[in-house]
């Protein structure tokens, strides 16, 4: 917008102020593989290449992990048993959800360089463009797609009917695309895992954990599954189709809205939530728990590689993903009769965007939680506020 026109067609301040003034609460969560892309020479290894960014390459890891236990400390552990073939399925869950083509190509019509490529009259369709992000936006205000309902966007003045219709009309089509993913995410939440429904074979995980002390109290379960998550994000894409609909198999759609309850509830069984405490030191901790550990584990499944070559060129690196520690801990003191609790907490701070707070406080509250579990039956909540 030219200086001259900003009055007229920029935002309204008036509007955008009230909007900044909101403030909105949420739990802190697992950071991991956020590089600082920022400073002279782009941050510390970005991941990229003249291509792109490799992103969204790294989850956390739950299970093994690192903890040192000084000897006078109160005994106390987290094991858990999980078969090679759950654990595929629920990797190959994650993948199938978070790997569709769906988003990408309804994304490609809201970047001016995708979208306006090859274009006859390149300044009208970057116009154009910036008035389907503006629509899109306003629509979302109006509650009637998935972006922030706090967008600024509801300031500008609207765009023209032409840029909403093709809005609603690329939509149409996204919700079409995530029905069909959606119905296999479904027939994958039915699989049989170990000769058993999937969900019997989550139970039967959880059954396998053994859990004493007050460390046995860590749980991932205060933090959303990031899986569950994106499984139900392709459900509220496919519009008409959500949990219980008639558009689809209705025994097929109860069975996974089954399946999704049961991995919630035995969350910290599926992704094997569990300890190392094999370090013989602190030192042992920081030198064979965390840095020889530094690149994380890849998980590769047959299905990722059978579907790599269905990705677009750009993004056939997402058939892998690397799980990486996000957190670790010594344990000073723990006096369970006195009430009495040390620990220092540790976490990669090139890995949470280099900002020297990065997981601290998930990484506090897990821990905490478990402490104030263990001596009270009662946990402890956490939500962070951002300021007006």
């Amino acid at each position: 917008i030219a200086k001259e026109e900003c009055i007229d067609k920029g935002f309204n301040l008036d509007c955008v102020a009230a909007v900044w003034a909101q403030s909105s609460a949420s739990a802190p969560k697992p950071i991991v593989g956020k590089i600082n892309r920022g400073g002279r020479y782009g941050g510390m290894n970005p991941n990229c290449d003249k291509f792109g960014c490799f992103d969204d390459l790294e989850v956390a890891r739950w299970d093994s992990i690192p903890i040192h236990v000084d000897p006078s400390a109160d005994s106390t552990s987290l094991s858990a048993i999980i078969s090679d073939e759950l654990r595929n399925w629920y990797y190959d869950l994650r993948f199938l959800a978070a790997n569709s083509t769906c988003k990408s190509v309804y994304a490609a019509n809201f970047d001016s360089a995708e979208a306006c490529e090859g274009a006859s009259n390149v300044k009208e369709c970057n116009s154009f463009v910036d008035e389907l992000s503006s629509a899109e936006a306003l629509l979302a205000v109006n509650g009637t797609s998935a972006l922030e309902s706090d967008s600024v966007a509801q300031c500008l003045v609207a765009p023209s009917q032409a840029a909403f219709d093709r809005v609603r009309e690329l939509q149409t089509a996204r919700a079409a695309c995530s029905k069909q993913i959606f119905a296999e995410l479904l027939t994958h939440m039915n699989a049989t895992v170990d000769g058993v429904h999937v969900s019997q074979a989550m139970l039967r995980a959880q059954a396998s954990q053994t859990r004493t002390g007050f460390l046995g109290e860590l749980s991932s379960v205060k933090f959303r599954n990031p899986v569950i998550s994106a499984v139900l994000e392709v459900g509220m894409l496919a519009t008409g189709c959500r949990w219980g609909a008639p558009c689809m198999d209705v025994q097929l759609m109860n069975d996974g809205l089954a399946t999704v309850l049961v991995m919630e509830n035995a969350q910290d069984a599926v992704v094997g939530m569990s300890l190392d405490q094999s370090f013989a030191s602190l030192e042992a901790l920081r030198k064979d728990g965390f840095l020889e550990r530094w690149g994380g584990r890849r998980v590769e499944t047959a299905l990722m590689d059978q579907r790599a070559e269905l990705l677009a060129q750009e993004e056939r690196y997402r058939a892998r993903l690397y799980e990486a520690h996000w957190t670790g801990y010594q344990i000073d003191k723990a006096d369970m009769d006195a009430g009495e609790f040390k620990y220092t907490a540790f976490y990669n701070n090139s890995g949470t965007g280099n900002t020297r707070d990065g997981n601290w406080q998930a990484s506090a509250w897990m821990i905490d939680d478990a402490l104030v579990r263990s001596a009270t039956g009662r946990g402890v909540n956490i939500q962070v506020s951002t300021l007006p």
